[in-house]
């Protein structure tokens, strides 16, 4: 019995550990008022200690893999509040990763799994949009909003012709004409 108690006192304090270290609260997985030291009683056989440990670490496994999502979804709205607010810098896959510590590929593959799209594609669209708005609302000509877009667009689509097509699907057509 003395054994079977210092195994279940290790096993339950790693579990601890593990719940503390990964950020989850320790009444996420272990429930209201748990304390140590467990009563042998309270599992008096190893199958029970084996249900109840396995319990636990589905728990904790659960809860992390949540944490871990929801931290994703909040980094790709905020990455892409920030492609909002500077579309017009140079911004770049190695530029977000950067701001939002991440690495490239991970940020890469997290924004193209939330947005459907991947991070150039999402990029330029931001782009002609507010090139259209721009249209839409300033006096500007087509060449002074194409212009600088497509400096900024060049690098990452191939060149001009590909950013004049991205403006045509975009219906920005109907400002080319002398009115």
């Amino acid at each position: 019995a003395g054994q079977y108690n210092l195994f279940l006192m290790e096993l339950v304090t790693h579990l601890m550990k593990m719940t503390r270290r990964s950020g989850v609260g320790v009444e996420e997985v272990f429930g209201t008022g748990f304390s140590l030291p467990i009563q042998d009683s309270a599992l008096p056989s190893l199958e029970e200690l084996e249900g109840w440990c396995a319990e636990r670490y589905l728990r904790l496994r659960t809860l992390i893999r949540r944490r871990q999502t929801d931290s994703a979804g909040q980094t790709v709205e905020a990455a892409k509040e920030y492609i909002r607010q500077h579309y017009a810098s140079p911004l770049t896959i190695a530029v977000m990763a950067e701001q939002f510590h991440m690495s490239e590929k991970y940020f890469s593959r997290y924004f193209r799994i939330a947005t459907g799209q991947n991070f150039t594609a999402y990029l330029n669209t931001v782009r002609i949009e507010k090139a259209q708005s721009l249209l839409l609302e300033t006096d500007e000509t087509v060449l002074e909003i194409a212009l600088p877009a497509a400096m900024k667009m060049s690098a990452t689509l191939t060149g001009f012709s590909a950013v004049r097509r991205a403006f045509l699907r975009c219906n920005i057509v109907q400002h080319l004409a002398p009115e």
